[in-house]
């Protein structure tokens, strides 16, 4: 998609393919490489609209085109972009993506800062030999991109290897001031890159203390390409007593026959004694590389956790590289019966950790990178786990696949060490919203398989689940999908039972039940089939997300599950409904990127507190790089001031309004692309934002939220802000709310189809713009009135569920008031008469 600025005058529009950008899973030829862009060839439809993130969203809009065209490109020639040598600038598409032959060095986010020392790194063999060196040093971490996909996805096609450590006054990493990139795979192929970004001082300078070894030692290894890459074992969880698979990949890009040895090992526990080892020689010509492998048989009375994976390579009986990786051994958990022990639970609106009700502050910290050796290690895990834990963050959303056996062992590995460091893991297994009941059927068991599979997750001998489920990241449910037109159909079957019910309903003789298309929503607020449609997609949408948590707790009936829901409510051909698809979850889940004024609305939206729903901020944050501070389209590149402030302000309003917990994207970004939303960066020094992050967690962890029920809740008007009238019925709840809000009010939300489950310490209803509210939710307002309960009512509630004006008598018997006439229909008040 992309963005053109519409003007009051006629205008031509150019737009070249390298102004479309899509998602990097879009089926087009030559993804990853030069030829990476929209095949219109392969396009069946061109869609127009405002975006409602540009344009107000309450008012109208119109737009007119004279033609729309696709023609070759006469002037392709001069649009050919200047080449870039570094990646400080790049196409944005969500991350940013470089082209092939962009050089993947250094990182302009993450400077040099404090840094007051260095010392040779850990687990290289180039600088061995020097010592610490005296700062300070500016400058540019030696950091770099080891893919080329922007979202880290893999595969690998490169290794960075720090050589010099840079330290804080405290002894505190800081970033490495040089590096070597070794790159095996892609358009640099066989290259070695060494570079140091340090820019106060000459670092190989005569008058620098070990200037001369320094620069000697480095270009001495770096002509040596021979090296190991790429190690890992075949997966990341193993049973005790299994075989696990040690891999590692030798490559030789030097010049010369290389003979070397090649040392697999594991380590029984992380950082323990080495429990196998496994040597193997070869004989490596120039450009080619060999696979090794090895297989450790775990003790089958192996205790379990993390067990370290190094693969070591040696010549001349020397070693002159390394790499770790770690494996995860499953603990004991075989009594899966006990149900004695539960420490995470609901305690009212809030999650509990044993009886401590806890918020929860977290990041995202996997979007499912499983095909990049270095995303997907499980020594990346316990590094970022433990790290978070210090920082005080015990909420972490991961993006899980669960379909192969490999996706579940690397599920296995990521929760157990998120147990072992006191983690509540958000497990997302990603099951797509759907009405086509054989694929319904197939995410029903796997997600009976999640709760079956961790049921008896302990830590440390102590049952410990602390695991609970998002069914699916920011699903959509739209007409064209499949199985719409089928279920749509019993859905009106349900509804309406006829034929001629259904076009009396709609007032339209030629739809014939059966046979009835969904088609997008339209803007008109009479229009009834709208309003069914829309409702068809939400109700579709709440019945997958309810079969889905049935299934899960059907495999352990104490997993709480929900459904992690994007900001707004979608548009004509595809909503999604977080209220009203959450209402049979175990609590509810929306996600914010925006201006800081428009987050209280979109959270309240979701407050169900009422009736015992937690609410969670599961998705929030922005970028913090300057590309984006530059040309984000969506306007959220943050410097690092505003991202500290962006963070302070969701964690304070979340935690005031009620919130279970908040979880930003992401905790840390990654090596392999370009994606800069972390706390902390690739090599987990973190941005001044984490700091933020920890003080709050800290702060406001030790506080004990305690759920009072308000006397005054807002009554959302669920009929009325569906189909044509979606857009002004949402926009006028978000003003009360805000104005609730301003006001200091202590208030919550319930829907007018939930007023049967109204606490009786309810004093007051506010009840905005409801116009089309159904008999029995009348009724129940009467009754709350004749108990002498206060209700407040804007707008009018004369009109039936169908939008037809039959219900004058509602007025009088809720207000005292009659209706004489009206200034205009309904809603469009800019119809009206002035008086």
């Amino acid at each position: 998609k992309t963005n053109v600025a519409l003007t009051t005058e006629w205008k031509e529009y150019v737009l070249k393919l390298s102004d479309f950008w899509y998602w990097h899973d879009n089926p087009s030829v030559g993804r990853g490489g030069s030829d990476d862009h929209l095949h219109l060839e392969h396009a069946d439809r061109l869609l127009l609209g405002v975006a409602v993130d540009i344009a107000a969203a309450d008012q109208d809009h119109t737009f007119w085109l004279d033609d729309v065209c696709v023609q070759a490109d006469p002037l392709a020639s001069l649009r050919t972009p200047p080449p870039r040598l570094n990646t400080r600038y790049a196409p944005i598409r969500d991350a940013m993506w470089p082209t092939p032959d962009q050089v993947p060095l250094f990182d302009p986010s993450h400077r040099l800062e404090w840094v007051r020392s260095a010392k040779a790194a850990e687990g290289q063999f180039a600088l061995a030999g020097v010592g610490a060196l005296a700062g300070p040093f500016e400058g540019y971490a030696a950091v770099g991109m080891t893919s080329n996909q922007g979202h880290g996805f893999g595969p690998n096609l490169s290794r960075l290897i720090p050589l010099l450590d840079g330290l804080d006054r405290f002894g505190r990493y800081r970033g490495p001031l040089g590096s070597i990139m070794r790159t095996y795979a892609g358009y640099y192929t066989g290259a070695s890159f060494a570079f140091f970004g340090v820019t106060n001082r000459d670092l190989f300078g005569a008058a620098a203390p070990k200037g001369k070894e320094l620069f000697v030692s480095t270009v001495g290894h770096l002509l040596r390409s021979v090296y190991v890459h790429d190690t890992d074992t075949e997966f990341s969880g193993y049973r005790p007593g299994e075989a696990v698979r040690l891999r590692t990949q030798v490559s030789n890009f030097g010049r010369e026959l290389a003979e070397v040895v090649v040392r697999l090992e594991a380590l029984a526990q992380h950082g323990g004694k080495a429990a196998f080892t496994e040597t193997r020689s070869l004989t490596l010509a120039p450009n080619t590389t060999e696979s090794v492998t090895a297989e450790w048989k775990t003790p089958s009375d192996l205790s379990g956790g993390l067990s370290s994976v190094r693969a070591t390579l040696l010549m001349a009986g020397k070693p002159i590289d390394q790499e770790d990786n770690a494996v995860v051994v499953w603990s004991d958990w075989s009594d899966k019966s006990d149900r004695s022990d539960r420490p995470l639970t609901k305690r009212g609106p809030y999650f509990a950790f044993g009886e401590r009700p806890l918020f929860a502050l977290g990041c995202q910290t996997y979007w499912g990178q499983n095909g990049s050796v270095t995303a997907r290690s499980p020594l990346a895990f316990e590094r970022d786990f433990a790290m978070m834990q210090d920082y005080g963050l015990h909420f972490s959303r991961a993006f899980i696949p669960f379909k192969t056996d490999g996706d579940r062992r690397q599920s296995d590995a990521i929760v157990q060490l998120a147990q072992q460091h006191r983690v509540l893991l958000y497990h997302t297994p990603n099951l797509t919203n759907t009405v086509v009941p054989s694929t319904l059927a197939d995410e029903a068991e796997q997600a009976k398989t999640i709760g079956e599979r961790y049921r008896g997750v302990r830590t440390n001998g102590v049952r410990s689940p602390w695991l609970t489920v998002d069914v699916c990241n920011e699903p959509q449910f739209g007409v064209e999908e499949p199985g719409a037109e089928a279920a749509f159909n019993e859905f009106l079957r349900e509804r309406y039972g006829t034929t001629e019910r259904l076009q009396q309903a709609w007032g339209d003789g030629s739809v014939e039940l059966g046979a009835v298309k969904p088609t997008p929503l339209s803007d008109r607020w009479d229009d009834v089939r709208s309003a069914d449609t829309h409702l068809f997609l939400a109700t579709a949408q709440r019945r997958w997300a309810t079969a889905n948590r049935a299934a899960l707790r059907s495999g352990d009936d104490t997993r709480l599950a929900s459904v992690g829901f994007m900001q707004s409510y979608g548009g004509a051909d595809r909503i999604w409904d977080p209220p009203l698809a959450s209402a049979d979850l175990d609590f509810t889940d929306r996600h914010y990127y925006g201006p800081f004024a428009g987050f209280p609305a979109q959270l309240k939206d979701i407050d169900l507190r009422v009736i015992g729903k937690p609410m969670v901020q599961g998705e929030c944050g922005a970028k913090d790089h300057p590309t984006y501070t530059e040309k984000d389209p969506w306007g959220m590149g943050d410097t690092p001031e505003k991202f500290c402030r962006r963070f302070s302000y969701l964690v304070h309003h979340a935690f005031g309004l009620g919130a279970a917990a908040l979880a930003s994207w992401h905790w840390r970004d990654p090596m392999e692309g370009i994606f800069p939303c972390g706390l902390v960066h690739a090599d987990r020094v973190p941005r001044p934002a984490a700091s933020v992050m920890r003080a709050l967690a800290f702060t406001l962890g030790r506080l004990r939220p305690r759920y009072e029920t308000p006397q005054i809740l807002l009554v959302v008007p669920e009929n009325h802000r569906l189909g044509g009238s979606r857009v002004p019925a949402t926009n006028a709840l978000h003003r009360a709310e805000e104005l609730l809000m301003s006001c200091q009010v202590d208030f919550g939300l319930l829907s007018e189809n939930q007023l049967d489950k109204l606490p009786d310490s309810v004093r007051a209803l506010l009840y905005p713009v409801p116009y089309c509210p159904s008999d029995k939710v009348v009724e129940l307002l009467k009754q709350f009135v004749q108990r002498g309960g206060a209700l407040y009512v804007s707008g009018d509630l004369s009109y039936d569920p169908q939008r037809k004006l039959t219900r004058q008598q509602r007025l009088p018997e809720l207000a005292g008031v009659e209706r004489v006439g009206e200034r205009y229909p309904n809603i469009a008040r800019n119809t009206g008469k002035p008086t």
